[in-house]
């Protein structure tokens, strides 16, 4: 018959296995990366033709250094603080922006009043569009932050 302590010290051994099973599925399947590199979405299809702001995702293809580039001045970043950088701007109807959460946590982010998710260091690349310009693209939420940062849209 088991003692008292033998019986703990099962139940810890058991919990212990479960834990390292957990974490090395979980590692193994992107819940903890093991780099922080940025993840997100591109949205290479055409834009919207609704006067909603929508988005798509298809599969990432270019690294998060070449998206950089390519969307500098067209670039988004929310801090740890959840504050937009910059917190303006302007751009042509149709144009396709990157939104970038610089931070580890994962958070909401309000955007033309759709909600997107966005996991630690993720990014989704939106087109804006409406079909009534000019027109401003509010980004009214981000995590517990509000009214960071709007987008004028022009012809």
């Amino acid at each position: 018959m088991m003692t008292k302590r033998k019986k703990v010290w099962s139940i810890v051994l058991i919990l212990a296995i479960a834990l390292i099973v957990f974490v090395l599925v979980n590692k193994r399947d992107g819940f903890w990366p093991a780099n922080p590199t940025p993840s997100g979405s591109v949205n290479e299809g055409v834009g919207p033709t609704t006067s909603q702001l929508r988005s798509g995702t298809a599969a990432l293809t270019k690294k998060y250094t070449e998206l950089v580039s390519q969307y500098q001045g067209k670039h988004f970043q929310f801090d740890m603080n959840c504050q937009m950088i910059p917190n303006y701007s302007t751009f042509k109807n149709g144009t396709a922006v990157m939104f970038d959460n610089r931070s580890g946590d994962a958070r909401y982010i309000v955007i033309g009043g759709n909600s997107y998710y966005f996991p630690g260091y993720g990014y989704k690349i939106l087109p804006l569009s409406n079909s009534k310009v000019p027109y401003t693209v509010n980004i009214s939420k981000c995590g517990a932050a509000v009214n960071v940062g709007s987008i004028l849209l022009q012809k």
